[in-house]
């Protein structure tokens, strides 16, 4: 995934390889996750699985990020 999305504002990952989907918040500068029937919760931007994730995930529409 090219880095200028994040510069350009939210990014919406689904890293379908550990189920889990990713959201960088631009404005708040904050990092959220969520699994299938589960709340969103923060998350550390250090986080290894994030960053794998940014590396080999796929760059999803917000309509998808929400949907179980």
């Amino acid at each position: 995934m090219l880095m200028d999305v994040f510069i350009k504002g939210d990014v919406y990952i689904d890293y379908a390889f550990e189920q889990v989907k990713f959201r960088w918040d631009k404005m708040l500068e904050k990092v959220y996750c969520r699994r299938k029937g589960e709340p969103e919760e923060e998350c550390d931007p250090t986080w290894s699985l994030y960053n794998d994730a940014i590396r080999t995930g796929k760059q999803i529409t917000r309509e998808e990020y929400f949907r179980d």
